[in-house]
């Protein structure tokens, strides 16, 4: 494509002032009318050309382009139906876009009826929802009665196709569906005799409505300092686009190794994160997020680093009943945790264990990552007969506790023979 220009000394004095007029088109340095049509033959050789009163480019929609020449050169160039298009000529400067102009150029080649039509070499693949522009340029207006059609002469358009033909732009389909893939063709009529493009590969995707699916299994963790850290961040989505990332707030370089699997329709991910030896300082949230098109998921995990072991135990006893609780101590230790200390664990307390009383509470010293504890004592509640009562112990230490024994009746008599204890144990994370 060229563009003719001004010497340097017009250009200068052009760019301290505004542009006084249109742009300008010329062909063969005649100027053409603005929204023009232009019959050309290919094989023809001519000079297109783009000027005005300020600095100007040239844009056009035309599958192949023209060459740009050397500033105020005059070389011809031989243009075939592939050059057939608008061409708009503006200035740079965008507010004065009401100043442009246009011509269309068709380049018709009569003894090539496969050229009537030129079409994209490529097809792109697009979403639902979308408007595609299909560019079966015209390249001798001629020929009308233009209409897009199934490549399979013996079937309609899909339902629910929508599609708007203009001689200049090609075919416009709006609102794209899953049920319109297929080949197509632009058709058009001249003397009695029918023409068409060569086909177009119509694939359209599914577009996403959710964002991906994403999960963590545990959300809280408890590491000693320099114990390892490691969790997996599961996510799915139907399409191979979409991403997953680890953040922290104060770490920047985190290890992260992923693992992919395409099954079902589906691209899973496995994002786990590691950190092989953590301190007091890979504290925190850590948050999972996979991101598509339609959004992002996020799941948390807080990590809590220690710098000693503990053990904690809570007890609450629930009954609507009058009953009477003994002062009895409980918590005697034998065996125990090396540097006992009554300080409270330094970790969040959760509601539930805010509903009880805290029982028994120690700490031991850095090096001990292998003990054991043993806690006796009692404690008295008497509640009228036919009675409810619930009792609960919450125990909860770091490292995780390995096994534990709990002694109660081999045998309660009550009216009715119905049951009046149940045992329930549960283990969750570091409890």
């Amino acid at each position: 494509m060229k563009l003719l220009e001004r010497t340097p000394s017009e250009r200068s004095n052009n760019q301290s002032k505004e542009p006084s007029g249109p742009t300008e088109i010329l062909i063969n340095s005649d100027l053409q009318p603005n929204q023009s049509e232009v019959v050309l033959t290919a094989g023809s050789k001519f000079q297109l050309g783009c000027r005005g009163t300020g600095l100007v480019r040239m844009s056009t929609n035309a599958l192949r382009l023209f060459p740009v020449g050397k500033l105020n050169s005059s070389e011809f160039v031989s243009v075939n139906p592939r050059h057939t298009g608008t061409y708009h000529c503006m200035y740079t400067n965008q507010s004065l876009s009401h100043l442009n102009t246009w011509i269309h150029l068709y380049v018709k080649d009569t003894g090539n009826p496969s050229t009537v039509f030129v079409t994209p070499r490529s097809s792109p693949t697009l979403k639902e929802d979308d408007d595609f522009l299909f560019r079966c340029l015209l390249t001798d207006p001629s020929v009308t009665n233009l209409t897009l059609q199934p490549e399979d002469r013996g079937k309609d358009l899909p339902p629910g196709m929508n599609v708007t033909l203009d001689p200049r732009r090609g075919a416009l389909i709006t609102n794209l569906r899953m049920s319109f893939k297929g080949r197509y063709t632009c058709s058009g009529w001249k003397k009695g005799q029918e023409f068409r493009s060569k086909p177009l590969d119509l694939l359209v995707a599914p577009r996403l409505r959710h964002p991906p699916f994403l999960f963590v299994r545990q959300v809280e963790f408890v590491r000693l300092e320099g114990e390892s850290f490691i969790v997996t961040c599961q996510t799915r989505n139907p399409s191979h686009y979409y991403t997953v990332i680890w953040t922290h707030p104060h770490i920047q370089n985190l290890t992260i190794r992923e693992s992919k699997l395409y099954e079902n329709g589906y691209l899973n991910i496995n994002s786990t994160l590691t950190v092989s030896a953590v301190s007091r300082s890979h504290s925190g949230p850590y948050t999972c997020t996979a991101l598509n098109e339609a959004g992002d998921a996020q799941a948390t995990t807080h990590l809590s680093v220690l710098d000693h072991p503990y053990m904690m135990i809570f007890f609450s006893l629930q009954t609507a009943d009058t009953q009477r609780l003994s002062s009895d101590q409980f918590g005697n230790i034998s065996r125990g945790l090396r540097g006992a200390t009554a300080e409270p664990a330094p970790i969040s307390v959760s509601l539930e264990k805010k509903q009880g009383e805290l029982i028994f509470n120690v700490t031991g010293s850095k090096t001990d990552r292998e003990t054991s504890v043993n806690i006796s004592g009692c404690r008295t509640v008497e509640v009228y007969e036919g009675g409810d009562l619930t009792l609960t112990w919450i125990m909860e230490a770091y490292p995780p506790i390995r096994q534990h024994h709990w002694m109660t009746p081999e045998h309660v008599t009550n009216v009715g023979n119905s049951s009046v204890y149940e045992r329930s144990y549960t283990a969750k994370g570091y409890r």
